[in-house]
């Protein structure tokens, strides 16, 4: 018999499948994606924006290459590499939080300036930033993927 999780005042009754109790847990990965007990999209997106710094921190000798023009690091780290899709891999499905969009843009920027060879001595704007990048924020290519229909 399958019991259902009541929550009452942040208390949870025992969830079990006939003799087996189930555990409980704050937040799980499935397929790719971390789903929160409450439908927080905080803990994927830490998840995500770790696993693309990761992919990012290999390719450091790429970013930091003199010998490599700026024109085709960016155009690597926008349509090659892996980076910005793994930071926003499922992004449409997340509420659409302030600081989820503020996290996923301060991951975007240093990683900008890193590959455009900007130090936060130099005092660049990110306006700036971006207009020489030319490349939006995340959270602007999220809001358009959350607004574009899926085709089944």
């Amino acid at each position: 018999m399958l019991n259902t999780a009541v929550y009452r005042l942040n208390r949870v009754h025992q969830l079990s499948i006939g003799q087996r109790s189930i555990e409980y847990v704050d937040n799980f990965p499935y397929l790719g994606i971390y789903i929160s007990r409450i439908g927080d999209a905080e803990v994927d997106t830490r998840v995500r924006r770790g696993k693309a710094a990761s992919i990012f921190q290999r390719l450091r000798q790429i970013w930091t290459s003199n010998t490599v023009n700026t024109i085709t690091k960016l155009h690597l780290y926008k349509l090659l590499t892996t980076v910005i899709q793994v930071a926003i891999y499922a992004a449409d499905t997340w509420k659409g939080m302030t600081r989820i969009s503020h996290m996923l843009d301060v991951f975007h920027r240093r990683r900008l300036r890193t590959i455009l060879g900007i130090s936060w001595q130099d005092h660049i704007t990110n306006d700036e930033l971006m207009r020489r990048a030319g490349m939006e924020d995340l959270s602007n290519i999220v809001r358009v993927r959350r607004l574009t229909p899926r085709l089944p």
